[in-house]
């Protein structure tokens, strides 16, 4: 096969591979550790990007940036609080932070934020952890509980050894963070954003769910409301079991967004396994190579605003599905519903399944729209009542209207 016309080759003065207790090389000019390879980076003005892949944190980070070179890094927690707007150094040009180009499995990639120059964004949610959607389909679909659906996870390559930022939440809201900084334009702060994982997520959840006509995801939500203000949450969600994100299972990712130009658009993809990863880190390498050859200004959405503001999550408004496990007396849920009602938050549905058995018995109810702040106080007092037995497990719902 001929070379294309464009092509561009790329010489590696070295790479270091670390895994999680230990690090071996891989020698191409000379033996060097990280940290060698870091110190030499940066005293070499023929170095143009630092190519790192893995876990820990960069080390020299704030250097590296300093440096005025492109930084290429799968790993979205290593610069979630720096601002992406660095100057250079001795006049050398600050080129990308490039896994900006691909923030999920499916790819939000350069080009297609380029696409949306034209658009104010109303909305964007997104599955973006293909480890944790495995499984949540597994639970669903196979009546799994959460510790073997893991396990089940692992064993196919699905979930690193220590999953933690994958269950977490924090892997996905990473991801988030720089989705919403790039569409509306100004940084995130990790301690602005609403983070919750799958961890405590029960069988009884996904069965009640599906009861009641909704799926469990991880989902990423990010909203701007009339004012301007945004809004970024990651966590366990209830959504309908008609709306496109419920059918994105297995490792699949996907983005949903609407603009105001664009309408309704959708990504997905795989987002788990070393095939789909290894697909977006080439993507991002090929982006940075071609970035430092043509330099430009822009490396995703337009920014309409410089500077903008985070609605604290104790203010945004949702939909909220409540799970007790209560004694099986009368004046129950005349009890539950007055706290509610005190705190002025309205019921819309109920379920709970008679049992024979003697003892507590699940109570599920589905809340009108109420702010996180009203509901997680509400959740406070009623897991404080004498005939509620566990503590209340609290998921927001999304129907995306």
């Amino acid at each position: 096969m001929s070379k294309p016309s464009s092509s561009i080759q790329v010489l590696f003065n070295a790479i270091s591979l670390h895994l999680i207790s230990n690090c071996f090389h891989i020698h191409i000019e000379a033996a060097r550790g990280f940290g060698f390879i870091v110190s030499g980076f940066l005293e070499s003005p023929d170095n143009q990007f630092l190519f790192r892949i893995g876990h820990g944190h960069a080390r020299r980070r704030c250097d590296l940036l300093g440096s005025g070179a492109g930084i290429f890094t799968n790993i979205w927690r290593q610069i979630r609080n720096l601002n992406p707007v660095i100057p250079g150094k001795n006049n050398r040009p600050f080129h990308d932070i490039a896994q900006f180009t691909n923030i999920s499995g499916p790819g939000i990639s350069a080009k297609q934020c380029h696409g949306f120059i034209a658009n104010r964004f109303e909305s964007i949610h997104g599955i973006l952890n293909g480890t944790s959607n495995y499984i949540l389909t597994r639970m669903t679909d196979a009546g799994l509980d959460f510790a073997d659906a893991l396990a089940e996870a692992q064993a196919l390559g699905y979930a690193e050894a220590d999953p933690t930022f994958d269950v977490n939440g924090w892997d996905a809201a990473h991801k988030a963070i720089i989705l919403a900084s790039l569409a509306y334009g100004f940084w995130v702060r990790t301690e602005d954003v609403y983070v919750a994982g799958i961890d405590s997520l029960t069988s009884d959840d996904i069965r009640f769910s599906a009861q009641l006509g909704y799926v469990i995801k991880l989902l990423a939500t990010i909203k701007a409301d009339a004012a301007g203000s945004i809004e970024v949450r990651v966590c366990p969600t209830l959504i309908p079991k008609g709306h496109v994100l419920a059918s994105v299972n297995g490792v699949f990712n996907a983005v949903w967004l609407r603009g105001d130009v664009v309408g309704e658009a959708l990504f997905y993809g795989r987002g788990a396994g070393q095939d789909p990863t290894a697909s977006s880190v080439i993507a991002d390498l090929a982006e940075t190579v071609v970035a430092l050859k043509s330099p430009r200004r822009c490396y995703g959405f337009t920014s309409h605003d410089l500077y903008g503001k985070l609605r604290p999550v104790e203010d945004a408004i949702s939909q909220f599905y409540l799970r007790l496990l209560v004694d099986d007396t009368p004046g129950v849920l005349a009890q539950i519903a007055g706290i509610l009602g005190d705190a002025g938050i309205g019921i819309s549905s109920v379920i709970q399944p008679e049992s024979q058995d003697p003892g507590p018995l699940p109570l599920v109810l589905m809340i009108h729209d109420a702010t996180f702040g009203q509901m997680r106080e509400a959740a406070v007092r009623i897991g404080e009542l004498a005939c509620v037995k566990a503590a209340p497990a609290l998921l927001s719902v999304e129907n995306f209207s």
